[in-house]
């Protein structure tokens, strides 16, 4: 049974109900010959008489105790809140972290798969061949070797500022170790003694759709990689 201040309700009730009891009983004793002059009406109104403060005590005491337990009820809710609101905060907690390692696992994946990518990228490497004169042009020989993945297609463009001709613009697929052979031709043939260059630039995509972009130095006719 539950206790305020170490006194219980339900003890302070039958004790004040015993004491009125007691008074009652004593009254009926001393005061006997005139009870038992009352008529039966009377004997009924005398006791409803007496039941009445009874009553009003235990209807208080029943007040009291309702607010104590309300009291309880009011401090058990406010402590639920109190946890549910940690343990919110907890789930926002592991929310944030489930996030922040989700992230992490997909640049992870990310970057494994550019990664894998760029292994499967293909890479060219351009050897000279034979030079032939024509008149007043000359022309070059070129050996383009794929190193590396699989191109499935690709074009060949270049930037000069003299004028110079390609024999063949574009390709289609390319395995590795496979090569394609194309000629620079220009009309201007003092253009090595000049130590004049241009740029032949490489455009390609794997088998993924990612497209690379070799560029090279052609000074005197010789490539190098310029990337």
């Amino acid at each position: 049974m539950k206790r305020d201040n170490g006194i219980s309700f339900a003890f302070v009730g039958g004790l004040l109900t015993l004491l009125y009891l007691i008074f009652i009983a004593g009254s009926i004793f001393w005061f006997w010959p005139s009870f038992a002059k009352m008529s039966p009406n009377e004997w009924g109104d005398f006791f409803a008489g007496t039941i009445g403060p009874v009553t009003l005590i235990w209807v208080v005491l029943g007040f009291f105790l309702q607010g104590r337990e309300l009291k309880h009820s009011v401090d058990a809710l406010q402590l639920q809140a109190e946890e549910l609101k940690n343990s919110v905060e907890q789930q926002k907690q592991m929310v944030k972290v489930t996030e922040k390692q989700l992230r992490l696992d997909m640049e992870v994946r990310d970057k494994v798969s550019k990664r894998a990518i760029s292994l499967e990228m293909p890479f060219f490497q351009i050897a000279r061949g034979a030079k032939s004169i024509s008149g007043d042009e000359l022309e070059f020989g070129y050996r383009m070797k794929n190193l590396a993945g699989a191109a499935v297609s690709g074009t060949i463009k270049v930037n000069a500022d003299f004028d110079v001709q390609l024999s063949e613009k574009s390709f289609q697929y390319l395995a590795k170790e496979q090569v394609f052979d194309f000629r620079v031709s220009t009309r201007e043939p003092d253009f090595v003694e000049l130590g004049k260059s241009y740029e032949l630039c490489v455009e390609s995509k794997n088998i993924h759709g990612a497209t690379k972009i070799q560029k090279f130095n052609m000074k005197a006719g010789v490539p190098e990689p310029s990337d």
